[in-house]
């Protein structure tokens, strides 16, 4: 573990994470996860900003403490009801002005739709929420 736990170095870490996950990943462009790379480090800021000393970035304490499983959980449920209006949008303009565009939008969301579905499954995992929900608890153990 880290010896010295601060947003800064909290910052470091996050950014070496995200480069060791994606470092071989040739799916998306190089220059997309650069962007996305960007975006993250600016929400990470905001959140910072928006949660002061709660956020699980300022401190050691913190990061243990948040339940951010459940956070993610609520924000891929935000995200498939978003994908399912777009593509009910998608089905509405198809229907009603016959663009045939919006039947392409609608082959694009209707997987996106299933693998966040998958990733909610995955997410909601017994053993996953049954340790990422109790992180203090279990590294108090091993202290």
């Amino acid at each position: 573990m880290i010896k010295k736990f601060d947003e800064k170095i909290y910052e470091k870490n996050h950014e070496k994470c995200i480069d060791e996950i994606f470092e071989n990943f040739t799916a998306i462009p190089s220059e997309f996860i650069a962007t996305m790379k960007k975006e993250l480090k600016e929400k990470m800021k905001i959140g910072l900003q928006k949660y002061g000393e709660k956020s699980y970035q300022k401190n050691e304490e913190n990061f243990k403490k948040v339940n951010t499983i459940k956070h993610a959980i609520d924000e891929v449920l935000d995200l498939i009801n978003y994908l399912i209006n777009c593509y009910m949008q998608s089905e509405y303009m198809l229907e009603k002005y016959q663009i045939t565009e919006y039947s392409d939008l609608k082959h694009i969301l209707y997987p996106l739709i299933l693998q966040s579905a998958y990733i909610l499954y995955k997410l909601k995992n017994e053993k996953m929420i049954s340790y990422l929900s109790n992180v203090e608890k279990i590294s108090e153990q091993y202290s």
